[in-house]
């Protein structure tokens, strides 16, 4: 069996890799996906074609630019259906996509792909139910990352992180937030505020901060970003980074919370490293925290912060539990049930 995923990353790779066992073949594609349509006639002259995978459903700030990727969805789906090819959809975002600039356009390409696929499925199990209502569509699945091994370290972010610990007292508590910034990501919003409302409770609170984020924040929230670039409380490394949260032994705990309906691959990094997520109430990412039991929820009210503080040093998060119920092994599992059918 041949098939076709969107996006030549890691995850479509590990992904690609862990169905080989089952004799899928999975290519991932390079390239923009405006130019889906032409990668599926190009691979449909050279070999037979199975199966497509959507991902992203992002568009675009320029509307034109955003017309063309709806053109060219419609015309694979429907070069899809003439050559009795399946549809699959990886929905990484549940409620909607990140990059939303046209709602009613972007929502119509979701029920559009929706419609089309033979099976949906979304990024772990408490999403399930969520998608059949939110996509109408009741064949959907629940697949998932899987652990994060680091490939080649930044030496010097490492030695910069270390010196900044170093710098702390035996009683000072290192957070941690590695990422890109959107308007989802809201835990990089509540850094000042968890920061002042530790020092008003009497605790020496300190957060570590890496990721691209300056220029988003220059434009959208210059008062957070002179905080992260002046508090002597906060390591602002304002770049892409590749650290080894496991070789952080005093950072604590790790800040990420999501307002949308996803899950940020970082999550398997610091479970991966065994490092508990602090999550904001009221999000996906808490109810996720709280279920697998990976780290704590903080109140949005801030009125359990010292309780939330103490959980991270607790012994009895389930991290190897987690690991084994979310793996690529397991949605490789998964996928190739749905795609074999029948010939499995």
């Amino acid at each position: 069996m041949n098939g076709l995923i969107q996006k030549n990353d890691l995850k479509s790779r590990m992904w690609s890799e862990s169905l080989q066992e089952y004799g899928i073949k999975l290519i991932p594609l390079k390239g923009s996906p405006i130019k889906w349509a032409y990668y599926f006639i190009l691979f449909k002259s050279k070999m037979k074609v199975d199966f497509i995978v959507f991902r992203y459903l992002n568009d675009y700030p320029n509307v034109f630019r955003t017309l063309i990727r709806f053109s060219s969805e419609l015309l694979t789906l429907l070069m899809a259906k003439l050559t009795n090819t399946d549809v699959y959809w990886i929905c990484h975002n549940v409620d909607k996509e990140t990059d939303d600039n046209y709602p009613r356009i972007s929502k119509i390409r979701r029920r559009l792909i929706a419609k089309h696929s033979k099976t949906i499925f979304v990024l772990d199990y408490l999403l399930v139910e969520e998608a059949r209502v939110q996509l109408g569509h009741q064949n959907v699945k629940n697949i998932s990352f899987g652990d994060n091994e680091n490939i080649q370290l930044d030496e010097d972010v490492m030695e910069e992180i270390n010196a900044f610990i170093n710098e702390g007292k035996p009683n000072t508590i290192f957070g941690l937030t590695v990422g890109t910034i959107n308007y989802k990501t809201v835990h990089f919003m509540e850094i000042p505020r968890l920061i002042n409302e530790s020092i008003n409770l009497g605790i020496d609170l300190r957060m570590i901060v890496c990721g691209p984020v300056g220029t988003y924040l220059k434009k959208n929230n210059i008062s957070l970003f002179n905080f992260l670039k002046d508090s002597n409380k906060v390591l602002f490394i304002d770049k892409y980074v590749n650290i080894d949260e496991s070789k952080l032994e005093r950072v604590s705990f790790v800040f990420k919370s999501n307002l949308d309906k996803s899950v940020p691959q970082s999550y398997y990094t610091s479970v991966t490293s065994k490092k508990p997520i602090l999550s904001m109430g009221g999000t996906f990412s808490a109810e996720m925290v709280k279920y697998y039991n990976i780290g704590s929820v903080l109140y949005p009210d801030y009125s359990n912060l010292q309780t939330a503080l103490n959980d991270l040093s607790k012994s009895s998060f389930e991290f190897d539990q987690f690991l084994t119920s979310h793996s690529w092994q397991f949605s490789a599992q998964v996928m190739s049930k749905e795609i074999l059918g029948d010939e499995e």
